[in-house]
């Protein structure tokens, strides 16, 4: 070991070597800790997914109790007995403004015209980091799947339905 030429020069390395040692510990101690950090992040994210697409299947629950209260209720008072688009359900306080949750859009369709007294859908579209689409509608269905859409006739996708086997709707089995 070389010594340095001074007064103060063996306990000047010495120090050297005692902050370089601090260091190394310090960051070894920190790496755990941010892999630890790391790891519970995924985890609670999943969570929040989890939890954001249940709120969102409770929203299609209420909305399918909510359309059924609106129609038989007749909560317009205009005598016609028809399903309700969102404001109108609001208004009639059948369901509240924060409807899905933070991490759900939630958005409802009428059919048009006299259709209006029989079909309805409604669409629960994530904001953020959810996977799924939630959909439902007058039959009282609820539907997941990536990238589903309102439709105009209100009807849920075929492909999508099935019986309690497990085959899809109107397969001869």
């Amino acid at each position: 070991m070389k010594e340095l030429v001074g007064p103060r020069g063996p306990f000047v390395r010495r120090a050297a070597r005692r902050r370089r040692l601090v260091r190394w510990v310090a960051a070894l101690g920190a790496l755990p800790l941010a892999l630890i950090t790391w790891s519970l992040g995924g985890a609670l994210r999943a969570r929040r997914v989890e939890a954001d697409e249940a709120a969102a299947v409770g929203a299609m629950k209420t909305l399918n109790a909510a359309q059924t209260l609106f129609r038989e209720g007749d909560a317009e008072g205009d005598g016609v007995l028809d399903y309700g688009t969102l404001p109108e359900l609001e208004a009639a306080g059948l369901v509240g403004p924060g409807l899905g949750g933070e991490g759900y859009r939630i958005e409802v369709r009428v059919a048009p015209g006299e259709l209006a007294r029989f079909k309805w859908m409604a669409l629960a579209s994530p904001r953020g980091e959810g996977r799924r689409t939630f959909a439902t509608n007058h039959a009282g269905v609820i539907l997941y799947e990536p990238g589903l859409a309102l439709r105009d006739d209100c009807e849920l996708p075929q492909r999508l339905l099935r019986c309690a086997c497990g085959l899809p709707v109107g397969t001869p089995h």
